[in-house]
C-alpha cells in the first residue's frame, strides 16, 4: 500500500494492545474514565462513541482477530481499515 500522503510504500503490521486485551479506539472529546466498572465490555466503549477494532471472544474483551494496519515512516501515520 501506498501512503496517501506522500506516496512512499507502507509496511503492513498489527496494531496490538497490553495483555492480548481487544484494541479500541474513542473520540477526543472522551475518556475511558467515562466508563463505569472496572472490567473493560465492547458495549461500555460503543456507549461513549468508541470502536473496537478487534474481532473478540465471546468469553471477555480478549483479541481473536486483528485487522491490517499499515505504517509510513516517512510520515509517522498508521491506516487501518475497520470492518464491523
Amino acid at each position: 500500500m501506498k501512503c496517501p500522503y506522500c506516496n512512499q510504500p507502507m509496511i503492513c503490521g498489527k496494531l496490538y494492545s497490553a495483555a492480548e486485551k481487544g484494541v479500541y479506539w474513542l473520540p477526543n472529546d472522551t475518556s475511558i474514565a467515562e466508563m463505569k466498572g472496572w472490567i473493560l465490555q465492547e458495549k461500555k466503549i460503543h456507549s461513549i462513541g468508541g470502536i473496537v477494532l478487534d474481532d473478540l471472544y465471546s468469553v471477555g474483551f480478549i483479541a481473536k482477530n486483528r485487522p491490517d494496519s499499515f505504517y509510513c515512516n516517512t510520515c509517522n501515520i498508521f491506516l487501518t481499515k475497520y470492518s464491523p
